[in-house]
């Protein structure tokens, strides 16, 4: 994995020799420190990715998940609400916004935000851990009746590629039934049309 972020480091810095802004290699130089922990020097990475493209959802989620991790959660929840002023949407943000919400004893506003993508069925596997968890601390089944809402029930059932190792999925797909929720059997599917 070093050797990867080197190569990667490498490659990045290679482009920025040429052209200094450059927002996708400054975007890339962050989550190589970011990787590292190196959470402040992702953060100053990130903000100049920012500045050159001011309209791209993903370089404001990734400078506030690096301000997050630099324990600087107001800039942090700035920068994904002018990422969801982008692209209301855009899944990554609403993810950690709704996270920010959680730490900041704001578990109820956390989960509505959630809601409308879990109940359509658009829930990214972030959104659904996010809800899950969110669920789960509360001591609620995650859907009326036992059942988990669409997007999280596939999720749960059939993980990401590539993300099956992953100790958070395990946790939901171990866990689900333990929560409450189980896999959209018929009944399940059933009552979640009938929700729409």
């Amino acid at each position: 994995r070093a050797g990867n972020l080197g190569a990667a480091e490498r490659m990045a810095r290679e482009v920025l020799a040429q052209r200094k802004r450059e927002a996708a290699a400054l975007t890339l130089m962050g989550m190589i420190e970011f990787d590292r922990g190196h959470y402040d020097r992702a953060v100053a990475w990130h903000e100049q990715a920012v500045r050159v493209e001011r309209r791209v959802p993903a370089y404001h989620a990734n400078l506030a998940q690096a301000l997050t991790a630099a324990g600087k959660s107001t800039k942090a929840m700035a920068s994904y609400e002018r990422a969801l002023k982008l692209d209301p949407d855009f899944a990554e943000a609403v993810a950690g916004r709704s996270e920010l919400l959680e730490r900041r004893g704001r578990a109820k506003r956390a989960r509505a935000l959630l809601e409308p993508f879990m109940k359509s069925g658009r829930a990214s596997p972030r959104i659904a851990l996010v809800y899950l968890r969110l669920a789960h601390r509360a001591g609620e089944d995650v859907h009326p009746g036992g059942c988990l809402p669409a997007g999280a029930a596939a999720f749960a059932a059939k993980p990401a590629d590539g993300a099956t190792g992953s100790p958070r999925l395990r946790w939901i797909r171990g866990g689900r039934r333990g929560m409450g929720g189980r896999a959209a059997g018929p009944a399940c599917r059933a009552q979640q049309q009938a929700a729409r």
